[in-house]
């Protein structure tokens, strides 16, 4: 009966340790899988962030873009009174014909003052204008957008560069010479790069470029928002920062005081803190295989 007892008891005690064994490598197989799970999961949401951003970038920056240019569009129609679509179609031939198109709202309201000037008669506005050959009256009777072909179609036709430049200075003022690269080919040349901008669809519409102006003034609206909300956590930072300075301040001076009155001890700090450091040298150096 003893030896049976004992037998259970070591049956027992086999089933026991069978099962908690089981139950131990069940449990590092589950721990292994949730591991590898986590890290799947891991992997799948870094790969979706990166995917995300990879699409987001070129997005946003389309988003500016567009902004950017429509705002440009938008402001520059209102000042010379030229259309958004003329001005689009005219930014990307000037672009094409390796123009500048920066400044050239100054560069039309100089020209638009040229031509009011000379046909009230101020004597150097009409020499500028019949220089070019051209007719006060006929110019003055213009649209703008017709003044500007027809006065850089007169100035592609000057053989002297450094007279076309002066010219077209006369003109548009000081960014006049950005303009000149894209009347190279005359007017024509200008008008058939405008045709080909409007076929390409790259000339914003005149609703495009004030959907853009709005989203600029969006867009600033929400950056000076966040400045401002920036600016009142600073302000309540003030204090405790304040305090934190002062802090640091009177441990620095309590520190440059007590260091002044214990020079030797700062010595010996030094001197240890140099021999600490030749000592692991030395060790860094003796661990090297030779």
């Amino acid at each position: 009966m003893g030896a049976s007892a004992g037998a259970i008891r070591a049956g027992q005690a086999f089933v026991e340790l069978f099962v908690k064994d089981e139950i131990a490598k069940g449990l590092a197989t589950a721990q292994r899988t949730l591991k590898s799970w986590g890290n799947s999961l891991s992997s799948v949401g870094s790969d979706l962030m990166a995917g995300g951003a990879a699409v987001l970038a070129p997005m946003t920056a389309a988003v500016k873009m567009f902004s950017d240019a429509g705002f440009e569009l938008d402001t520059l129609s209102k000042k010379p009174g030229m259309s958004v679509e003329w001005l689009g179609a005219l930014q990307y031939a000037v672009g094409q014909l390796g123009g500048d198109f920066e400044g050239f709202d100054v560069g039309i309201k100089k020209m638009q003052k040229t031509v009011a000037d000379a046909a009230r008669g101020v004597q150097p506005s009409v020499d500028a204008i019949e220089r070019l050959g051209l007719s006060v009256q006929q110019v003055a009777a213009m649209t703008p957008e017709r003044q500007l072909m027809t006065i850089g179609d007169a100035l592609s036709r000057i053989q002297d560069p450094a007279q076309r430049a002066a010219s077209a200075v006369e003109i548009f003022g000081r960014t006049g010479t950005n303009l000149l690269p894209a009347f190279s080919q005359g007017a024509a040349g200008v008008e058939k790069l405008m045709a080909r901008g409007r076929e390409l669809g790259v000339v914003m519409s005149t609703q495009m470029a004030r959907d853009a102006a709005n989203l600029h003034y969006q867009m600033a609206e929400v950056w000076a928002v966040m400045t401002s909300a920036g600016n009142a956590i600073a302000e309540a930072l003030v204090p405790t920062l304040k305090e934190l300075g002062d802090t640091i301040s009177r441990g620095v001076q309590w520190f440059r005081q007590w260091a002044s009155a214990h020079q030797e001890a700062v010595q010996w700090a030094f001197k240890l803190a140099a021999a600490t450091v030749a000592v692991g040298g030395a060790l860094v150096v003796a661990s090297v295989p030779l």
